[in-house]
């Protein structure tokens, strides 16, 4: 499949509709909220996580120690230096780097032990780590400066202006960026600052770049709860959140949601492209924040009662709001049936979610396609007319509303998630005469120009977008060729793709193919499959664009006429 990056504009039209019916459980507005609370003890008030692990790691300021946390079990505690305070990961490594206030240092961990401690600059708070370099650089709060600790070493210490308490870095550009008292953003390339950005009159805190779209987020607590959005040199966005005034902040690259402690509201206030602006109530004193980008978790240190919250997004492909991907399932007879995903591979009781589905002639699940916090369907009915059914987050629907007409002229249809990278869920289309179009949503339930990117893709049988198969972060599609072999094209985050890569054969014994996110919530996306005689199989994703070994997950799935 060759690729494309320029292609026409296909009109839509917009219209609002109903006649398939639905189940519906009435409105809610699905945001994230607290999962689980994890009881650390002590005074909590820096958290990060491993990515590829899902490794929690814990400091407490009393204690002097770090708690290891895997699920919600404390599987060891690590003393390091005194009042430690912030942690960052190198997940290519999985070495761990503990700030500590008290003696001016940083405790290095592998493993469950502390194999080297570093001298570094007065009061280090703020510590971020490239994972392509492994260089970590700390936030000297009193001595405005930022170390940069190559190994076990300091290797040169950048002036940065007084109180630089946050610091982040750009994995992409291995740019730097370290916020100031001065309300200045001080930009960092090697090992000594290439640019200086105003950005406000008053103190700059919490800092965090967004890798996919290099933004650059800062918080400036004492200006009234601002948030402020950079690019480039320039600031080109200014917000108040709600919530009170954010302090600690970290982003999701997948969602491109940013998420910010407040301290004294005792909430972890939210801002999205998905039109969510709220706050999520957490525990007493919130300070440290980690976010785990494969699982899409944000994990809060709640300094003053000694817990750690949880905050999951709902918005992908869980229809219930519970937190797990889901799958959806039409019957013979045209029934729409829910199957809640138990969080382990397998699912709850079925829930009849609709019925007079059959007239439709394809089905797909769109992500959050309006913006409005719910996961969502598409489905074309036969007259070629394309129907948006928003999801209610309760395992239902609000109103239909027609997204499109002549999507007939269409031989599959796909939804990868945000193939273009500007946050929103797209939708990927097959002509008849091959060509594949992108056609990225607008994140209020149209559409944007739609851009050809490839064609040639007549030789291949089914389409499937599974999210982030081979673990960079981007979303990918999958396709199975007419001799059965299966494709691996890899998104490049920008709507294109990587070069495929053919990853498995003999995949033409299966009748359907499905993409249901992370259905095993061990940290990848899997596939699901259904062969010839109704078995269903779970493929667990690897992270690296394979699988572990599969596993049956059901029988008797040859009834249903369509997997979502």
């Amino acid at each position: 499949m060759r690729i494309l990056t320029r292609g026409r504009a296909w009109p839509v039209a917009l219209a609002v509709i109903l006649t398939v019916s639905t189940m519906s459980a009435g409105g809610a507005s699905a945001t994230p909220d607290v999962t689980d609370t994890i009881n650390v003890g002590g005074t909590p008030v820096g958290a990060a996580v491993d990515p590829q692990t899902g490794t929690l790691y814990v400091s407490d300021d009393a204690s002097g120690t770090v708690a290891v946390i895997n699920g919600s079990t404390i599987t060891a505690r690590i003393s390091v230096g005194r009042e430690p305070r912030n942690i960052a990961v190198d997940p290519s490594t999985h070495t761990a780097y503990v700030t500590n206030w008290g003696d001016n240092s940083v405790s290095i961990i592998n493993g469950t032990k502390v194999t080297a401690t570093v001298a570094v600059g007065g009061h280090p708070y703020g510590i971020a780590v490239d994972p392509a370099t492994h260089t970590a650089y700390v936030a000297n709060s009193q001595s405005g400066s930022i170390s940069v600790i190559k190994g076990t070493t300091v290797t040169s210490t950048i002036a940065v202006g007084h109180d630089s308490w946050g610091v982040a870095v750009d994995p992409g550009t291995h740019t730097v960026y370290a916020p100031s008292g001065d309300g200045s953003l001080y930009v960092i390339n090697g090992a000594s600052v290439t640019g200086t950005i105003k950005v406000s009159s008053y103190s700059l805190q919490g800092v965090a770049v967004d890798p996919q779209t290099h933004d650059v987020f800062v918080t400036a607590p004492s200006a009234g709860g601002r948030l402020y959005v950079i690019n480039g040199s320039k600031v080109v966005q200014e917000k108040m959140i709600t919530g009170g005034a954010p302090e600690w902040i970290a982003v999701d690259p997948g969602t491109h949601a940013v998420y910010m402690t407040t301290l004294y509201a005792n909430k972890l206030s939210v801002t999205s492209g998905r039109g969510v602006n709220t706050a999520v109530p957490v525990g007493e004193t919130p300070v440290g924040i980690a976010l785990d980008p494969v699982r899409h978790i944000t994990y809060v240190a709640n300094a003053s009662d000694g817990t750690v919250s949880v905050v999951r997004d709902h918005a992908n492909k869980d229809f219930n709001s519970d937190a797990h991907p889901d799958i959806i399932a039409r019957d013979g007879s045209g029934l729409l049936w829910l199957y809640p995903s138990d969080g382990s591979g397998g699912w709850l009781s079925r829930i009849q979610a609709g019925q007079g589905w059959n007239v439709m002639n394809h089905l797909m699940t769109a992500g959050d396609f309006n913006t409005d916090g719910h996961a969502d369907v598409l489905a074309r009915d036969a007259g070629g007319v394309l129907w948006l059914y928003p999801g209610n987050g309760k395992g239902g629907w609000l109103q239909r509303v027609q997204v499109g007409s002549g999507w007939n002229a269409m031989s599959e249809l796909v939804a990868p998630g945000d193939v273009s990278g500007d946050g929103k869920p797209d939708v990927l289309a097959r002509d008849g005469s091959g060509n594949l179009w992108l056609y990225p949503g607008n994140g209020t339930g149209g559409w944007l120009q739609r851009v050809q990117v490839g064609w040639g893709g007549n030789g291949l049988s089914e389409l499937v977008g599974p999210g982030d198969f081979s673990g960079d972060g981007k979303p990918d599609v999958l396709a199975r060729d007419a001799g059965g072999a299966l494709w691996l094209y890899p998104g490049n985050g920008r709507g294109g793709w990587l070069n495929a890569v053919r990853i498995g054969s003999g995949w033409n014994g299966m009748s359907e193919l499905s993409g249901p996110g992370d259905f095993d919530s061990d940290g990848h996306t899997d596939i699901l499959a259904r062969d010839g005689g109704g078995s269903l199989w779970v493929y667990p994703g690897n992270g690296q664009g394979g699988w572990l070994a599969p596993a049956k997950v059901g029988s008797g799935w040859n009834v249903m006429s369509a997997l979502l």
